[in-house]
């Protein structure tokens, strides 16, 4: 995955106010799609015996994968774009990947020298500069340090280093170094611009912008700007400078043009949020930002500073870069791995060019026998017919989520780049779309018994698509108004799954599960469940609910099914993290998809059991089978064929799934256990409460200082031990209504409140700083205002301090203390030996 994990749902989308929609627009229907089929015939159905793989399709054939583009350029007839997750660069021509060619590590910045027609490229990983001739690399050359910037420029190509020896000059045909530009009190080049008609190099570095004569190379002025970052372009047309400036008091960002003499700023133009790449045409009549942070690119006209057009585009756009002679410009969007095509004469988006395949909801209509695909590189959905593709549809920008309206025959995609919903008619298949709905907008959820239609934390009418409410849930501390990232609808007994942050920051945030009654909207429970979740699935006979999810400390992967009344019922260990599961009504069978494990360095030693399809019974939880299969994700089922994405490569895999004898139930690891096997006829849920599991046989064995706590509910919910019991210090100090805790091998602070919550938190004070860090903040009489580590926590985490008081003792430490780590929490001992606290993971402590 990217650094950016390819998660099946965010972690964490802020609320935001909704605007009223207004009607709909309707669009022309879609031309039919040239999309050919990309599947031989199927083959001869046979007879099996348990669950397999049947075949593999593509949607669209491209010539390699291109993730998290970073950089884009134009060369001729070509566009250019670094893709630092794939290590290479894609070639684009005529709107279509040609090419791939293979560079350095973590490609992250471009330049082009039209006259020799050479591409070059800074690959930051391996601190090297690639020369590409012919569309292949020709010469790779160190330069000491990664390079974030790149810029050819009077015939010279200058390598921005990401360390404090400033810019380097290259030859451009030997990439030998000719001189360095040292800048003062430097420790990085952000971004770089050249003004050819004042002979100008400017330098971005934070909160400060260079100005180098570039025939002298002498530093001429460093202009101080706060809240600068990281926009940088030149306008030699009017003799300014571009940089983007954060307004900390109204929360917006602007475009401002400096004088780069005296750094005084001339005029300002507002534009979106963290901005990043920014070009100026070379008339000097229009610049374009790329806006990270709202998808989209501000066009401006730089002589009056005045705000053109705002156009959507993908999302995390990056890198920006202008054909002057087709007149189109090229976006490059990093989590959308494709590249947006801007007509510049109407500001339009007219093409989306994916450099991989990036399913992100599948979706069936059984009773059409077709299969919806959302590929957000591509900005449409693909019409499946068995192994067929038969349509392609444009939507929005980056669709994410998919739910139809059986009645209607209409099915809703949630786009999330441009926050708009697209409607699409499943009889001929015409579409129209939404205003933006939200801030936010990750997922879509019909409800069609009360007719309306969930939107992230926004509550549509069905048929008007007007708002009529609000989804809110209430995460556990104070005033933690969470609008959900996803949502799903069980009709069978009027509940909504809401799933979102827990509203517990540091290391104890989770994306967590919300049951809400359907009728009132009304929070029900949070479900009981430790880690960040990452799939579920409803069972419609029972009104089961079943979750998968991972720990984002431990690492370990887990599995839970909650009952119709939100108590759980079953839970188990799974061998990976899981990207997406489907349930067959049909078989009682859950598929689970397995991505690749991630492990902490000092993490427990586990036996990697990713890249599978593991398949679950659930009369009795055992497994059925386990098939191999390559990048796993998404998945839908349609009858008893199961349609996984490929997140490697975009592919579907098709899986039948055949009816087996039910395999022993395994031995629960956290739930109740033994767990009743039912007839197949008929699961009903679970409602008397059931024995203790035993506590697991665990390699490590738990440390004496557990001796006085020990029980088998903290067996349970711990699991085993994965480190041997040691020593660390530690420090205390009590408050009104709780306790905090330093831990000086790991530098964390932990937060014990009074209610048995518990909260984790990095300690970044050092001696540079002020030792109170909130000095307007003042406590009542016979208090003690917290210091240091614990004062900067307690200062900079209002709803900590809101809930946990003043301090009614000094902070007293360091003090020797036994700890030990399990699977889901940690013990530890106070300063009196007698005193054990049992931290876990579902964030309680005792």
């Amino acid at each position: 995955m990217k650094t950016k994990l390819l998660c099946v749902i965010p972690l964490l989308l802020a609320a935001a106010c909704s605007p009223q929609i207004a009607p709909t627009l309707v669009l022309p229907a879609p031309t039919p799609s040239t999309t050919a089929t990309r599947a031989a015939t199927p083959p001869p159905v046979v007879a099996l015996s348990a669950p397999a793989i049947q075949q593999r399709i593509s949607l669209v054939d491209l010539p390699g994968a291109g993730r998290d583009p970073s950089a884009i350029a134009v060369l001729g007839d070509r566009v250019y774009v670094a893709n630092s997750t794939t290590q290479n660069v894609a070639v684009l021509q005529n709107d279509h990947v040609v090419k791939f060619i293979p560079v350095g590590k973590d490609p992250t910045a471009l330049a082009v020298d039209p006259g020799q027609k050479r591409v070059y490229v800074s690959n930051s990983s391996d601190k090297t500069i690639s020369l590409i001739a012919n569309d292949q690399v020709a010469l790779t050359t160190s330069v000491g340090a990664a390079a974030r910037a790149l810029l050819f420029f009077e015939n010279r190509l200058f390598v921005g280093l990401d360390s404090q020896d400033g810019i380097l000059v290259l030859d451009p045909a030997t990439l030998q170094t000719q001189a360095r530009v040292t800048i003062p009190n430097s420790f990085t080049i952000i971004s770089l611009a050249g003004d050819a008609v004042h002979h100008r190099l400017y330098a971005n570095l934070y909160e400060k912008t260079a100005v180098i004569d570039s025939t002298t190379l002498r530093v001429s002025t460093i202009l101080p700007l706060k809240d600068s970052y990281e926009t940088l372009a030149a306008n030699p047309q009017n003799d300014s400078v571009l940089l983007s400036v954060y307004d900390a008091s109204s929360r917006t960002q602007s475009l401002v043009a400096f004088d780069p003499l005296s750094g005084s700023a001339r005029a300002r133009a507002k534009i979106g949020g963290d901005p990043r790449g920014a070009v100026v045409s070379a008339d000097g009549a229009r610049v374009y930002v790329a806006n990270s942070y709202t998808n989209d690119v501000t066009v401006i006209d730089p002589r009056t500073m005045t705000v053109l057009a705002t156009i959507p585009v993908g999302l995390d756009p990056t890198a920006l870069a202008l054909d002057e002679s087709a007149r189109r410009l090229y976006v490059a969007n990093a989590n959308s791995d494709n590249v947006s095509v801007v007509d510049a004469a109407s500001n339009q988006v007219v093409a989306a060019v994916p450099l991989a395949m990036l399913p992100t909801a599948l979706l069936a209509n059984e009773n059409a026998g077709r299969v919806y695909v959302a590929s957000a590189s591509t900005d449409s959905v693909f019409v499946l017919e068995g192994a067929r593709v038969v349509k392609e549809i444009p939507v929005g920008h980056h669709p994410i989520d998919l739910s139809r309206d059986e009645t209607s025959n209409r099915l809703f995609v949630a786009n999330s780049a441009d926050r708009t919903l697209t409607i699409i008619d499943e009889s001929n298949f015409s579409v129209r779309a939404t205003p933006p709905i939200t801030q936010f907008v990750t997922t879509v959820a019909v409800d069609a018994p009360r007719a309306r239609v969930f939107v992230n934390d926004v509550v549509l009418d069905l048929n008007t698509l007007a708002p009529i409410g609000k989804l809110i849930v209430h995460g556990n501390t104070i005033d933690s108004n969470i609008a959900p990232n996803f949502v799903r609808v069980n009709p069978g007994n009027q509940r909504i799954y809401a799933l979102g942050w827990n509203g517990t920051p540091g290391s104890n945030s989770r994306t967590v599960i919300y049951s809400v009654d359907g009728g009132t909207l009304q929070q029900r429970a949070r479900l009981a469940y430790a880690g960040n979740t990452s799939a579920l699935a409803i069972d419609p006979a029972t009104n089961r609910l079943y979750v998968a999810g991972t720990h984002p400390l431990a690492y370990t992967n887990g599995f839970a099914a909650f009952d119709e009344n939100d108590q759980p019922v079953f839970a188990m260990s799974l061998p990976a993290p899981t990207t997406g599961m489907v349930y067959n009504p049909q078989t009682h069978h859950l598929f689970l998809a397995h991505a690749e494990t991630f492990q902490r360095e000092d993490g427990p030693p586990t036996t990697p059991a990713d890249n599978i399809i593991q398949i679950l019974d659930t009369h009795s939880f055992g497994e059925v089978a386990r098939l191999n299969l390559d990048s796993p994700g998404k998945m839908t089922r349609l009858g008893s064929t199961i349609y996984v994405a490929n997140t490697a490569d975009g592919s579907l895999t098709l899986i039948q799934d055949v009816s087996v004898p039910t395999p022993p139930a395994p031995t629960p690891t956290v739930t109740p256990s033994p767990y009743p096997t039912f007839p197949p006829a008929s699961l009903p849920p679970v409602r008397a409460a059931t024995p203790t599991a035993p506590p697991p046989i665990c390699k490590i064995p738990t440390a004496s200082l557990a001796a006085q706590v020990w029980t088998p509910a903290i067996a349970a919910r711990l699991g085993c031990p994965t480190e041997t019991q040691r020593a660390a210090q530690f420090a205390v100090q009590p408050f009104e209504r709780g306790t905090l805790f330093y831990r000086d091998d790991e530098k964390r602070i932990y937060v014990l409140f009074a209610d048995k919550t518990w909260a984790a938190f990095d300690d970044t004070w050092n001696a540079s700083l002020p030792v109170d860090a909130c000095p307007s903040v003042t406590v009542g009489a016979g208090l003690t205002k917290p210091q240091r580590g614990f004062g900067k926590v307690w200062c900079e985490q209002s709803s900590v301090r809101v809930k946990l008081g003043a301090a009614t003792a000094p902070e007293h430490g360091l003090y020797p203390a036994l700890t030990q780590r399990f699977e889901r929490g940690q013990l530890f001992a106070s300063e009196l030996p007698s005193l054990v606290f049992v931290l876990s993971a579902e964030g309680r402590w005792e």
